[in-house]
């Protein structure tokens, strides 16, 4: 499959691979095989002081058109379109340049074959696979054929691949073939064990194996592959356990890796080492490198030093998997692993290179591991792995780091301009840590991602305490990777590109619940870190059977009567998918449902909205079979009216719409807006009161009308003074809240509304000159089931010189609180005109909920929103 010149050896330094390399250069194809690729990528990976200057590449003697990159810190690559190959396997002959003006020549070997959908690819430079063109980072876990439902349990847990121990024979076909049916249904992947079928058993070394014998397992080898090759739930091959250990000559385990490649050239195959400094003695028989240090009750360090082996014989070459311990209390072992122990073991193999865990041993529900906790961890770290994807997958190699402890393993990758640093404290007790990271950045603080926090991040140093056992990881500037086109600024939706997760795989913001059956058939959601319209992140639902389905309910967005909405999200599906989805918007009696396909695309309607409702739940549902990917759930105004107040007192008019090859029409005194209307091409200032209506224009038609009347009067945007503050709990805007022209809704957690809890309001207005008032109105919001109770007295006082006030007016509400749905209680003050420069603003509050309503005899609210003043 390649030819490699050299062993990679060299002196990168230790603050990067812990591991020596040979002195030596690395050239190889970027990945196992090609398919449907555009183009072929070959990797140069050169630690030797030897400055590249240049790269070329050539095939059956003609120079092929390539081009290359040069990178200091990782490997150099060549690249080139796949059409200048044929099928099969062809030889590359690659020559490098130093700027000695010194040559080096490599042949490569890449092979190229017709695509297939379960295909999976060995990523050699991120030592990942690919599977359905997707980066896949493998976590599952070691179990026996007769697994029961443990398929159905763990893949709620977020493994992605399980790998049984099986008897090989005709006889137990069927068994072997429901599990790989059940798997694929899933969506969970099978490593799948062959070992059983080449050389001596496990643990009998002195086993001889009869010529006739072997013919006979040459046989059962041959159908095994030809029956699986292309099953969905095919990951890899699993060809042989411990080779080293069982006395197994390499030549045996090389003469199966061909016959199983010759056979299914299209998926991988692994070998597991109990000795892996002897694992190159393999090299020819396997593309996934494994290593089974079972270290506890015993010191961890055995678990870096394992991987450290594979790495340094196979970087760039095969990818590297961690066999964990998760089993113990007989033989060598005297107890199971803690669940401190499961986790340093696992991101010790991460830091030190491995790209696979598979976990030894699951039986399920308490045999293997027996403790509960240790387990859940897996769990845990399964659905922590998988947020790491964009960084571990990037390609732009490590960066230089130093902890203050050698205890404290720790490794940092790019991505986009973001750092992700992991460190992992390998002792049983606390440590102070501090990790030095060379790169520079502006960043002054580091996320603490699965923490939901933060932390200092000063001159490049991160320092804080680490648990025993414990692990920090980091995230140093959140890559922007945001498509601002696909963004609202209005957008209603809390969490919309589902970026927000505290919880590792767990989707925010909203409930879910099972719409076509009580029983969990299998049905799985998760965030997924692979790929994104927006972000890093999309939320994937894998649907197993026909009559599956999910339900998302997400938070409430508020909404305005006589406003129009586009309520969308963007969606895309595996190739095989018969699943549709639903957007839904059930207090208003919408829904609509659509067909979606493998390519992202935007999926949406609009309303407008005509009834008296304040709050709607978007709501997403998922019918069928089949796997759905979303991102961007949308509601927003359509077109919105956003106003900005302006120096002058008045108010600068912003229109966005979210709709393709849509533009914007309007007028601005509340007058029906057609095909003929104003064209909106800039924002527009207005100075007194107005009626905005807006509309969009795809084409001829009109698909959307939005209506805004903005109460541009005398004391907009002037200053404002609180003897009685509010509620820091409802705050609106601050202290200009009362004085921006807008006004709110019904939901008094719309963020328009100024909250006063249990206490009178107290407020001066300064004109800043002196005008003659007219007219004084407000609003308060009445929503007695949530403790919001009218006022008993509002009265208007009035100043020339903000020290002598005059009373101008008072209005006195007697009929106090009544139960009734969420409301607005207009107030108006007009008398005859006066002058004036300060108005001292007072509202009576109840100051206790009264007898008979929810939360009798508690502080009540006075919600407020704009003071017009005219």
């Amino acid at each position: 499959m390649k030819i490699v010149i050299g062993i990679l050896l060299a002196s990168l330094l230790c603050l990067i691979c812990p591991y020596t390399w040979a002195n030596k250069l690395i050239v190889n194809s970027r990945y196992s095989f090609y398919s449907n690729e555009d183009s072929i990528e070959i990797i140069v990976a050169n630690p030797t002081s030897k400055i590249i200057t240049k790269l070329s590449a050539s095939h059956s003697n003609s120079l092929i058109d390539a081009r290359y990159t040069i990178n200091k810190d990782r490997p150099s690559c060549i690249k080139f379109a796949s059409s200048e190959l044929s099928e099969g396997k062809n030889i590359v002959n690659c020559v490098i340049t130093y700027k000695d003006k010194t040559h080096e020549s490599a042949t490569v070997s890449i092979l190229k074959y017709s695509h297939k959908p379960n295909e999976v690819k060995v990523d050699y430079l991120n030592g990942g696979l690919i599977v359905d063109g997707l980066p896949f980072l493998p976590f599952g876990f070691y179990t026996s054929s007769n697994m029961g439902d443990l398929a159905l349990q763990e893949v709620y847990n977020g493994f992605n691949f399980l790998g049984p121990y099986q008897k090989i024979d005709d006889e137990t076909i069927s068994q072997r073939k429901a599990y790989m049916d059940r798997c694929a249904q899933l969506g969970i992947k099978v490593h799948y064990h062959i070992n059983a079928l080449i050389g001596s058993g496990h643990n009998k070394g002195k086993q001889e194996i009869t010529l006739s014998e072997q013919r006979k397992r040459d046989e059962l080898l041959k159908k095994e592959i030809e029956t699986f090759k292309d099953h969905p739930a095919l990951l890899s091959w699993y060809l042989n356990d411990e080779p080293l250990g069982q006395g197994r000559d390499p030549k045996l385990i090389e003469r199966a890796y061909q016959l199983v490649k010759e056979l299914d050239p299209h998926h991988p195959v692994s070998i597991v080492f109990m000795m892996p400094h002897r694992a190159n003695e393999f090299a020819n028989a396997m593309d996934i490198a494994m290593t089974d240090p079972y270290p506890v009750p015993g010191p961890l360090n055995k678990v870096p030093e394992s991987v450290d082996h594979l790495m340094r014989h196979f970087k760039y070459q095969k990818a590297v998997w961690l066999v964990p311990q998760a089993f113990g209390g007989g033989e060598f072992w005297e107890r199971e692993p803690t669940a401190g122990e499961i986790r340093a073991m696992t991101y010790a193999g991460l830091i030190r290179g491995a790209m696979g865990i598979q976990y030894f041993i699951r039986q399920a529900p308490h045999i293997r591991p027996k403790s509960r906790t240790t387990w859940n961890e897996c769990s845990k770290l399964a659905l922590e792995f998988q947020s790491l994807v964009p960084w571990l997958y990037s390609g732009e190699g490590q960066i230089k780091l130093t902890t203050n402890n050698p205890s404290i393993l720790a490794a940092a990758w790019k991505y986009k301009g973001s750092l992700l640093v992991a460190a992992v404290n390998m002792e049983n007790k606390p440590l102070q840590l501090e990790i030095n990271i060379a790169e520079q950045t502006k960043a002054t603080q580091a996320e603490v991602i699965f923490e939901n926090r933060k932390t200092a991040f000063e001159e490049g140093i991160i320092n804080e305490f680490i648990d025993a056992h414990g692990t920090r990881i980091y995230v140093i500037e959140n890559p922007n990777t945001t498509n601002l086109e696909n963004v609202s600024l209005n957008n209603l939706t809390i969490n919309p590109g589902f970026e927000y997760c505290p919880t590792p795989g767990t989707l925010s913001g909203c409930y879910t619940s099972s719409a076509l059956a009580p029983d969990y058939k299998g049905e799985t959601y998760f965030i997924d870190s692979r790929q994104a319209v927006e972000g890093l992140r999309s939320l994937r639902v894998n649907l197993p059977e026909p009559d599956c389905g999910l339900d998302f309910r997400f938070y409430k967005s508020i909404i305005s009567q006589g406003t129009s909405y586009q309520f969308s999200v963007w969606a895309k599906c595996t190739a095989d998918n018969q699943a549709t989805f639903s957007l839904k918007l059930d207090e208003l009696g919408m829904e609509k449902t659509f067909t979606p396909t493998p390519e992202w695309k935007k999926y949406n309607f609009y309303f407008k909205l005509d009834k008296p409702v304040s709050t709607v739940h978007p709501k997403l549902t998922t019918n069928g079979k089949g796997t759905i990917w979303f991102d961007l759930l949308q509601l927003t105004p359509e077109p919105s009216i956003n106003l900005s107040l302006d120096p002058s007192h008045g108010a600068k008019v912003t229109l966005q719409s979210g709709t393709t090859n849509g533009i914007i029409r309007y007028t601005i005194n509340g007058g029906k807006v057609t095909g003929g209307a104003k064209r909106y091409r800039n924002p527009f200032s207005i100075h007194k009161k107005r009626t905005i209506t807006a509309g969009v224009f795809v084409g001829d038609k009109k698909v959307a009308e939005s209506s805004r009347t903005i109460n541009i009067h005398k004391a907009i945007n002037k200053s404002i003074n609180y003897t009685i503050p509010y509620s820091d709990k409802y705050s609106s805007k601050g202290d200009v809240s009362l004085l921006d022209g807008v006004t709110g809704s019904t939901t008094y957690s719309d963020e328009t509304w100024m909250g006063y809890e249990g206490t009178d309001i107290d407020l001066t207005i300064d004109l800043n000159t002196t005008i003659k008032v007219e007219r004084i109105a407000t609003n308060f919001l009445l929503s007695v089931n949530d403790g919001i109770h009218p006022p008993e007295k509002i009265e208007v006082l009035l100043s020339n010189n903000g020290k002598e006030f005059e009373k101008w007016g008072e209005v006195v509400l007697s009929e106090g609180s009544k139960q009734a749905p969420p409301s607005i209680l207009p107030v108006t003050i007009d008398r005859t005109a006066a002058k004036a420069r300060y108005i001292q603003f007072k509202v009576k509050s109840q100051g206790t909920v009264p007898p008979g309503f929810l939360f009798s005899g508690t502080k009540c609210w006075l919600f407020i929103d704009e003071i017009i003043v005219e």
